[in-house]
């Protein structure tokens, strides 16, 4: 998965043009399918490449070289025939913005500086989006599963931040894995553009909605549902209740470090207590719960503060993983096992479990099945369909 980023606010007087018609004829009733098509039928999106810069360098469509500062006129840079624009010497598809930071992002106590945006549209996006998330040397149906949850990741987390009102206003996504990492022109490859291209417009659907396509690089044995990872605040909303489910998968064990284990020192764990829970010296950590998948839920983290009282903390297992590093605890379908030295973390798997697992996916792929076949595994719940012209069509 890739958690949520900032939502979609039109500011382009044409994309206006576009969603004013559409949300005159919704109105407040207007179905999850409606919006769906708004968002389909405009295909294009704000991807945060860079912000907080002191300056940047872009290289327009025509060749010329201009560096502009937080103090500089910030223009739009549009493409010129197939000439991209370079940002600092990358290539990207689309339109580039440049722009000063908001009031609210100054107001999060962000340095002055400026952010650049690429416009570009939905298609453009994914072929730089999928060889970035899996390798070109993938088999061809794995790769278009890719491409088929990238997309329908993009629609589903877009339909639910542009209804909300508290997201930042300046962009939709990000280049990186807060949402799918994102290498633009340069990260293309013949491979994963054919896939792209071959499932255009397809997405995963249920029930009248664009299902989230979360994915992660291997589940360890088993699949987890979003309320088991994240709780409700899935950034896709409680609907995600009925799409997902706990599967199993053996296709996923070629993974180089299905198994792995991490050795965490007293040391090394007193000092991340210090700066998270305010504990100088940890005296127990034990996990406490586990979910349906068998993923930490909860650990009991036990220790005392500089003067010495007993202070307990009730931690999420998400949590954990992410303050020990997510390179070092890879997963949490794991276990912890106090040592002489420290603790000693064994597990399964890489990344959050929900979804597709992207070697479980090439391991299909490579027993014979289709994409179709491998995404209705992880996705059983959810059907193909290739939205066109805002409407849903079957896919073949």
């Amino acid at each position: 998965m890739r958690t949520p980023a900032p939502f979609f606010l039109f500011r382009n007087a044409s994309f206006l043009f576009l969603l004013i018609p559409a949300m005159i004829l919704c109105g407040p009733a207007c179905t999850a399918a409606q919006r769906h098509q708004s968002i389909v039928s405009s295909e294009r999106i704000r991807v945060l490449l860079a912000e907080n810069l002191s300056s940047v360098e872009i290289t327009a469509a025509n060749g010329r070289r201009v560096k502009l500062a937080a103090h500089s006129a910030l223009p739009r840079f549009f493409p010129e025939g197939k000439n991209p624009i370079l940002v600092n010497g990358k290539p990207y598809r689309g339109s580039i913005e440049v722009r000063r930071l908001g009031r609210a992002s100054a107001d999060r106590g962000r340095a002055p500086g400026v952010a650049v945006i690429n416009h570009v549209s939905l298609e453009d996006y994914l072929l730089g989006v999928v060889p970035a998330e899996m390798s070109r040397r993938a088999p061809q149906e794995a790769l278009k599963a890719q491409a088929v949850v990238a997309r329908s990741y993009v629609l589903a987390i877009l339909a639910k931040r542009r209804r909300s009102p508290t997201v930042p206003k300046e962009y939709d996504l990000r280049d990186g894995v807060t949402d799918q990492v994102y290498g633009g022109k340069a990260a293309e490859r013949e491979e994963t553009s054919r896939a792209v291209r071959a499932t255009r417009g397809e997405v995963l659907f249920h029930d009248g909605e664009i299902v989230p396509g979360f994915f992660h690089s291997s589940c360890g044995g088993r699949t987890a549902t979003p309320q088991e990872v994240w709780g409700t605040k899935s950034g896709a909303g409680d609907e995600t209740t009925k799409v997902f489910q706990s599967v199993s998968d053996t296709y996923c064990e070629a993974y180089p470090r299905f198994f792995w284990t991490t050795e965490l020192s007293r040391s090394r764990m007193n000092e991340k207590a210090r700066s998270h829970w305010g504990l100088w010296k940890v005296t127990r950590l034990a996990v406490l719960s586990r979910g349906p998948s068998g993923r930490i839920r909860y650990i009991r983290l036990v220790g005392r503060t500089r003067k010495g009282a007993e202070r307990r903390f009730l931690v999420s297992g998400k949590d954990f993983r992410r303050v020990i590093g997510a390179g070092e605890m890879r997963s949490t379908l794991a276990d912890i096992v106090p040592t002489k030295t420290g603790w000693l973390i064994s597990g399964n798997g890489f990344g959050h479990g929900v979804g597709l697992c992207q070697w479980g996916a090439m391991g299909r792929a490579e027993a014979g099945f289709n994409y179709r076949e491998i995404l209705k595994h992880y996705f059983p719940n959810s059907s193909v369909v290739r939205w066109k012209g805002g409407k849903k069509r079957e896919t073949p």
